[in-house]
């Protein structure tokens, strides 16, 4: 059905709200859908150019590209209960400041042999 079919005199004004509603949902819909399909191309023409996703967005913005941070290595792991682990990083954990307050020292909890799951 086109546009120009639909005749909104027969309706009352709460259809039309909902149709509203409904119109304005589909519209936000095709435009996503739009979205991701230009921005699929836009990647596969990057690509083709030897360059990323970040590579464009930086020329686009005139901001350097974001280099990934890599995980950081696990050097400290709790004594009680080894799957808990921290990588020095941020905040120490509770377990930590538990040690450290009953008088341990933070060497005492570094990893000196890492296991097969501290290879995250």
């Amino acid at each position: 059905m086109g546009v120009g079919q639909i005749e909104l005199s027969d309706y009352s004004f709460d259809d039309l709200d909902a149709l509203r509603l409904r119109v304005i949902e589909r519209m936000e819909y095709v435009r996503t859908e739009k979205m991701r399909e230009a921005v699929a191309r836009l990647e596969g023409i990057a690509r083709e150019l030897g360059m990323d996703r970040g590579d464009v967005v930086a020329h686009l913005t005139g901001k350097p590209a974001k280099k990934r941070r890599r995980r950081a290595t696990l050097k400290y792991r709790n004594p009680r209960d080894p799957t808990r682990t921290w990588s020095g990083r941020g905040k120490k954990p509770d377990w930590v400041l538990q040690h450290l307050s009953a008088g341990g020292r933070i060497e005492d909890l570094r990893i000196t042999a890492p296991t097969p799951e501290d290879q995250r």
